[in-house]
């Protein structure tokens, strides 16, 4: 997996997204330069996320970024997603690599100690990095030092995730990381479009 696709990968998270349409959020920061798009719709029906996700992969498409479920391997392999996204009680990514030989696959480690159980992942998504309202089970904050800690204890391309804004950017890619989830930043912006320019470009001058 080539790991520029995930310097600026927005989290599509359905309960962020509120009112707001998730097709022209999806367009608006594809425009701006999203590198991966993660559908979240945690108390979502599964046949409306199939729905949505249908809707959104000919818009992924165009832009040659990748579309990733969150927890449902299923979902991502029915629809021909790019990969799917998993946490310590979804399925361990290994057993998803039997569904998706060629996808792409996440995984969200609880701590060090559950690294072990990333096998098969081609990322981490770690965090929460700061204090979040967007994800009610994130946990508590493991700050910079948290990610920098987890950063030196895995090979695997790392993407950070929590409360990431345009004054903390800078902050957090200096730990390392290969990139940023960003989520409300973006999708509660007046105008997505221009924040996820302004975001992707402080993250493409920062590893340029």
């Amino acid at each position: 997996m080539n790991s520029t696709v995930l310097r600026c990968y927005v989290v599509l998270d359905l309960a962020v997204v509120g009112p707001r349409c998730p097709v022209e959020l999806t367009q608006a920061v594809l425009r701006g330069g999203a590198s991966a798009i993660q559908l979240r719709g945690k108390d979502r029906p599964l046949r409306e996320l199939a729905h949505l996700a249908t809707a959104l992969l000919p818009l992924v498409r165009a832009h040659n970024v990748p579309l990733i479920i969150n927890d449902y391997v299923d979902l991502a392999r029915a629809i021909d997603a790019d990969g799917v996204h998993l946490g310590a009680h979804d399925l361990p990514p290994a057993l998803a690599r039997r569904c998706l030989p060629q996808g792409i696959i996440g995984y969200s480690p609880a701590d060090c100690a559950d690294l072990l159980s990333s096998l098969g992942a081609d990322y981490l998504g770690v965090g929460p990095i700061y204090a979040t309202s967007t994800k009610a089970d994130a946990g508590q904050p493991i700050g910079t030092q948290g990610l920098q800690t987890l950063r030196a204890a895995t090979e695997l391309p790392v993407v950070a995730i929590g409360g990431i804004t345009p004054t903390n950017i800078a902050e957090v890619l200096r730990s390392g990381v290969d990139g940023l989830a960003i989520c409300s930043s973006v999708l509660c912006a007046a105008d997505p479009h221009t924040a996820m320019c302004s975001i992707v470009s402080t993250v493409n001058t920062y590893f340029d």
